[in-house]
């Protein structure tokens, strides 16, 4: 990636609206850390730079996909920055505006086919949703996946739509994303996802991390160790810090000289591992600690301190308190609130008391209550602080591969072969890269045993190591071994990436947030919201939707009339009123689409209930139709179930094959025949 690219794409890392939905691991930023050293991304002095949990906009996917298409050799010998031409394939993209570099990558993206020219507007400033950034990625990588086979109803509870169905089942038995249920193809993308997707198509392309050149069309391999590549020449990096050095070919990455741990952009002396190994302790108020190094908190909004070393907590100024992640001035609640009290004080009637004296070793923490917790060197215990130093009732004192047992720290025994203990006061194991614990038998197995199917219920297979999941919401359990698909528990049915219960109703232009109804931000202006429990919207009458915007039909240009309008020598007319329990959908169109349960009349212009004739659309799994009503086809065999809509048809589990004659599901160990087989 040219430099110009790379340093306006980090500078718009820091320029997205949106909060965080996504926590990132260390596992996430090794993974960025080395798309930066490819080239990919721009590599950044810290994990947080590269805004992981941040919305991205259009025009930064098309820089990041035209990066891997290069990679990959889809895409060869483009002109650089500077010698680009911008030809205004779209009117909202030129060499003006937004700025030259998303010109070349945006245009080179649509002249290979990669972005479709079916609009004029490419608006590269918009979010991008991930089954639009998912498919851009792929092709990049001159991945054929349009013409993958897919079931139709692994995607009944995701929202997908036809076109998004070959990408998301082929990103999925490709190990590009790491479940269907769970993906949400319609929600704004993350950079997380993003760099993610790209390492991704990366390996499947082959070029994944073995850096080897395409083409001969140099890579930074080509660069010794403190240089960096830009355009077909390596360049030396500026002077690593005093006490510091160089690491890697055709990159500026650095570290200290032993004696010396990094701290920011240098090198302080001293061991990063004293203080009885709390290497934390060398970290500032409003830093933390990651590979080794200090780095500078970004998490603290506007009026609002950081509060403790080693540490991105932080807390309001006087006068605000904590809402959300921003800091709210008291005098909105005219005073009555008890958080226009201070630290150690509480609310009651109209007035703010002083708690009484916090634990000795300890301090009060928060504005407006008399919340308290220890200082350093001791831990809360029974309404107490009680010294690290102090052996009594707590097994944190004991160290790693160590448990505590009536006042006393006891060793857990060896590590299981190809195992470690990594946790103090824990017998936890955990098994080294390529191999994953079993705990029924207190071994680490290798992972070239057998395939994914290796790692536990809700552990994914990475490399050759099993990894735990994280993707399912709250009220919902992993069901797969190998695998993070997940489904709600009993009382709750899936919307979306939440389980919403089934009593739950949230309003309109309100969502389920898994534990409370949350209000919609997402319309534009002149819309209004149209669904509960959702956050669809419409554009009011007289406007059209154009993107995500809505636009006054009042130009003269059909495309502008609203659902239920159409267009007549330079006027929008209304359809007049849609039938009962029917509505207009489509801008432009007269088209009726009829609610869940009603069939489309078109001879009488009416929604017919599907009762009403021999309509078994509204059977559900495990019904049948019969003269104008869904029955049930009674409980499945054991160690079987119904699949299929409309029907009595039973599916057995893996392990077990039908038996039509006395409807249940056999074991394939009680006959001695090819049914055996798995």
């Amino acid at each position: 990636m040219s430099k110009k690219i790379v340093h306006y794409f980090v500078a718009c890392l820091c320029l997205s609206a949106l909060s965080s939905v996504f926590a990132y691991s260390n596992a996430d930023c090794v993974m960025v850390d080395s798309l930066a050293s490819r080239g990919i991304v721009s590599y950044r002095g810290s994990c947080s730079e590269y805004n992981l949990d941040r919305t991205i906009s259009r025009q930064e996917v098309a820089a990041v996909a035209l990066e891997v298409a290069e990679a990959c050799g889809t895409i060869q010998n483009i002109a650089p920055i500077g010698q680009y031409s911008c030809t205004n394939v779209f009117n909202d993209v030129s060499n003006g505006y937004p700025n030259d570099w998303a010109c070349r990558a945006v245009e080179t993206l649509a002249n290979r086919g990669i972005i479709s020219q079916n609009d004029s507007f490419f608006r590269p400033l918009k979010n991008i949703t991930r089954a639009e950034a998912l498919s851009i990625m792929l092709d990049s990588a001159g991945l054929s996946f349009r013409s993958t086979n897919y079931d139709d109803w692994r995607f009944a509870s995701t929202g997908a739509v036809s076109w998004q169905k070959p990408v998301m089942q082929y990103a999925y038995d490709n190990g590009v994303i790491d479940s269907i249920n769970s993906f949400s193809p319609n929600l704004n993308a993350y950079r997380r996802e993003i760099f993610n997707y790209a390492k991704r198509a990366l390996d499947l392309c082959g070029t994944g991390y073995n850096n080897s050149n395409v083409n001969n069309n140099y890579t930074y391999n080509n660069c010794s160790v403190g240089q960096y590549k830009s355009g077909n020449s390596c360049f030396s990096c500026s002077a690593a810090p005093w006490n510091g050095y160089y690491t890697t070919q055709g990159s500026c990455d650095w570290t200290c000289n032993s004696g010396y741990y990094k701290s920011g952009n240098t090198c302080i002396a001293g061991n990063s591992y004293n203080n009885n190994n709390n290497y934390n302790s060398q970290c500032g108020i409003g830093q933390y600690w990651l590979n080794n190094s200090c780095y500078s908190c970004l998490s603290a909004p506007v009026n609002a301190y950081y509060t403790t070393a080693s540490s991105c907590d932080w807390t309001c100024n006087s006068g605000y308190y904590k809402s959300g992640s921003t800091c709210v001035s008291n005098y909105n609640y005219n005073n009555n609130y008890y958080n226009s009290c201070t630290i150690g004080q509480y609310w009651s009637g109209n007035t703010c008391y002083t708690c009484g004296s916090a634990p000795t070793n300890a301090y009060y923490t928060t504005q407006g209550s008399c919340d308290w917790t220890c200082n350093s060197g001791y831990y809360k215990s029974n309404g107490v602080c009680v010294s690290n130093n102090t052996y009594n009732n707590t097994y944190n004192n004991c160290g790693t591969g160590q448990y505590w047992s009536g006042n006393t720290c006891y060793t857990c025994g060896t590590a299981p072969v190809n195992g470690y203990y990594n946790t103090s006061g824990s017998c936890t194991v955990t098994c080294y890269s390529g191999y994953y614990y079993n705990s029924s038998t207190n071994t680490c197995v290798s992972n070239y045993n057998n395939n994914y199917n290796n790692c536990s219920i809700g552990q994914y297979m990475s490399g050759n190591t099993c990894y735990t999941c994280n993707t399912k919401p709250t009220n919902a359990y992993y069901t797969t071994s190998g695998s993070c698909s997940w489904t709600c528990n009993s009382g709750y049915y899936s919307d979306g990436a939440f389980c919403v219960s089934n009593t739950q109703t949230c309003g309109t232009g309100q969502y389920w947030a898994g534990s409370t109804c949350v209000s919609c931000y997402t319309k534009p202006s002149n819309s209004y919201y149209t669904t509960t429990n959702s956050c669809n919207w419409t554009c009011d009458s007289g406007y059209s939707r154009s993107g995500d915007t809505c636009i006054s039909n009042y130009n003269n240009n059909y495309n502008n009339c609203g659902a239920g309008q159409y267009y007549s020598n330079g006027t929008c007319y209304s359809c007049g009123t849609a039938p009962y329990n029917g509505y207009y959908s489509t801008s432009n169109s007269c088209t009726v689409t009829c609610y869940s349960g009603y069939y489309y009349n078109s001879s009488t212009n009416t929604c017919v209930s599907n009762y009403n004739n021999n309509y078994n659309n509204t059977c559900g799994t495990g019904q049948y139709w019969s003269g104008s009503s869904c029955y049930s086809c009674g409980t499945a065999p054991v160690n079987g179930y119904y699949a299929t809509s409309n029907s009595c048809t039973v599916t057995c589990y893996s392990g077990y094959y039908y038996n039509s004659s006395t409807n249940t599901c056999v074991s394939n160990y009680n006959n001695n025949t090819y049914n055996n087989c798995g």
